[in-house]
């Protein structure tokens, strides 16, 4: 198992190993789109917007107050976030952009094309083939890029706070050894 160490509630309850991989897990802003116009500007502060979040997924919806918007270069204004239901969390979290629940969805910065890619390649995967074709024409992302949400790359390990499981780890996977994100242990 691998994990993104976030910001947030995640190293107040959990205890992480040091990452082994580089920081790869860029956060993204996605939105539906209306004729090729996406419904949130990639400038927009978020102000008055419902973002959805992938319940149980890095990014985890604190992580977005700790982004900073790649076009303005300005922290996001405090917005509304609504977590997807847990039952096939991704697919949950991209129907409610796609009915319009929420107007932008907080996500992994690669899970779009990701998804689609996969779905090109097998329909017969563990998400919704048919939502996550529509990438690109019907949804697309107006922010991609983001680091804000993470303090360490992909991690080895996360455990229990206080249970010394990443002092064991973090003498073979330090901060000194990291692979890259496309390459194996």
């Amino acid at each position: 198992m691998t994990y993104t160490h976030t910001i947030g509630s995640r190293p107040r309850q959990l205890e992480f190993s040091n990452s082994f991989l580089s920081d790869n897990k860029p956060a993204g802003l996605l939105t539906r789109l209306a004729d090729g116009v996406p419904h949130v500007d990639g400038n927009s502060d978020l102000a008055g917007l419902t973002i959805g979040d992938v319940s149980g997924w890095a990014p985890t919806e604190d992580g977005l107050d700790a982004s900073v918007n790649k076009c303005t270069g300005a922290r996001y204004s405090p917005a509304a976030v609504v977590a997807s239901p847990a039952e096939s969390p991704n697919d949950a979290a991209l129907g409610m952009l796609l009915d319009g629940t929420v107007d932008a969805l907080w996500i992994y910065a690669d899970q779009g094309y990701t998804y689609k890619s996969a779905c090109e390649d097998d329909t017969d995967q563990a998400f919704d083939c048919a939502l996550w074709s529509r990438f690109g024409t019907d949804f697309a992302y107006v922010q991609t890029g983001m680091f804000g949400h993470t303090t360490n790359g992909t991690t080895l390990a996360m455990s229990k706070k206080g249970s010394g499981v990443a002092a064991i780890i973090n003498p073979w996977y330090g901060r000194t050894r990291r692979y890259p994100a496309s390459g194996s242990l």
